[in-house]
This record gives structure tokens, C-alpha cells and sequence, in this order.
């Protein structure tokens, strides 16, 4: 994953998250990771999981606004 982003210019990127924040996509895409990580299906750290918790809370407060 992380080679494909380094593929992507800094522009690329940019355009790539204001879609996914305009369509609200990053809150699903985020809340689908949270569930893969709980069911067991993507093992990773605690810190990591802690770390999208908070994002997905953040992001969440701040579209309800």
C-alpha cells in the first residue's frame, strides 16, 4: 500500500482525501477497518487501533458540525 501512495503526487493525494472527506467515504472506510481489526481479520497494534479511533471520532465530530 504505502508503495502505491509514493506513486502519487502530493496534488493526487490532496484530491484523493477531499473526495473521500466530500462523500463522506472516510468515515467508512475507517469504520470498516475498525470492524476488520475487531473481528479479527487484520491483526495490528493496539496503538494503531487506538490511533483510528480517535481519527474516526475527530472526523466524525467534525462533519456533524
Amino acid at each position: 500500500m504505502k508503495k502505491w501512495m509514493e506513486q502519487l503526487s502530493p496534488d493526487e493525494q490532496n484530491l484523493l482525501l477531499e473526495v473521500l472527506f466530500n462523500q463522506r467515504y472516510a468515515l467508512e472506510i475507517i469504520s470498516s477497518e475498525l470492524a476488520d481489526m475487531e473481528s479479527g481479520q487484520k491483526q495490528v497494534d493496539e496503538a494503531r487501533y487506538r490511533h483510528l479511533v480517535k481519527l474516526y471520532e475527530r472526523i466524525y465530530n467534525e462533519l456533524s458540525l
